[in-house]
């Protein structure tokens, strides 16, 4: 099995990781005192064409199964049918910020018992969209302190309004704006090129302070920011 989650809006720039596992819920198969492991891939692959031959169309792995290293591999015993599956992948994760390309993970049974049926439910998963894949990152913000480019931050406000919050944007140029709580959760997201007041898309939103990455012309600034009342 293979797989991969897209990190670039869901990361802030600057952080540490301190914790990341990912999820996968197994239906039923191969059960007993055996293991599989999550190995982190070396190669692109296309989700509409791989195969066990095939990273993409015409391109072939140059291992039949796909193409991974063995550093930082997180192995676990099979879980029981019906639960899921937790893998501690947070050291390929810190890779994978601080510059190691992000192929993905692929996921390997116990080699040494044969081919056996270890059946998960994937993205494409329609019965419950809360049993698909998961990836949780836990990080620390503690190392934002005088970012970059922090002119971009400067007349960014963030208020209360109603249960959610809305986010007053100072500038008149193409930008991209991402907030995330202190668990490195977003909460929300706004692009466009004119200043004025936008309303976050989010349930709800207490006050208290949110990390906040501001992208403009091709300049990123990372900071925080306060929810007021």
């Amino acid at each position: 099995m293979v797989i991969k989650f897209d990190l670039s809006s869901v990361i802030p720039e600057n952080v540490s990781i301190t914790k990341a596992v990912l999820s996968l819920f197994f239906t039923t198969g191969t059960i007993g005192n055996k293991y599989s492991t999550a190995y982190r891939l070396t190669k692109e692959w296309d989700v509409s064409a791989v195969t066990w031959m095939d990273a993409a169309e015409n391109t072939p792995w140059n291992t039949p199964g796909g193409d991974y290293t063995p550093v930082n591999a997180s192995k676990i015993d099979y879980a029981p049918d019906s639960t899921w599956e937790e893998y501690d992948v947070t050291d390929i994760l810190r890779q994978f910020i601080h510059g190691t390309p992000n192929y993905g993970l692929i996921i390997m049974s116990d080699p040494a018992n044969g081919n056996k049926d270890r059946p998960y439910y994937s993205s494409d998963y329609t019965g419950a969209d809360s049993l698909r894949p998961k990836l949780t990152i836990t990080y620390s913000t503690t190392a934002i302190t005088s970012p970059k480019h922090k002119d971009l931050l400067t007349g960014v406000l963030l208020q209360k309004n109603g249960p959610a919050a809305r986010l007053f944007v100072p500038f008149e140029k193409q930008y991209r704006i991402s907030l995330f709580n202190a668990r490195g959760t977003s909460v929300g997201a706004v692009s466009g090129n004119t200043s004025g007041w936008y309303r976050l898309q989010t349930a709800s939103l207490p006050g208290g302070i949110y990390i906040i990455r501001v992208i403009t012309d091709n300049t990123t600034a990372v900071g925080k920011v306060i929810c007021t009342e």
